[in-house]
């Protein structure tokens, strides 16, 4: 389901930015949090497709 992916694709970000140099780590987490933004919006806008 949706929610199923939308739970599961932030972890596989999230073990590949704790394996990288700090620096990276801390450039991947700005992108990680970026993403979970737009993530949020887009769960939140099929939410409200589905309950119209």
């Amino acid at each position: 389901t949706l929610k199923e992916w939308i739970d599961r694709e932030p972890s596989l970000s999230n073990q590949k930015i704790d394996t990288d140099d700090s620096w990276q780590g801390a450039a991947g987490q700005l992108l990680l949090d970026e993403r979970k933004t737009q993530r949020e919006l887009l769960a939140t806008s099929l939410v409200d497709l589905f309950q119209r």
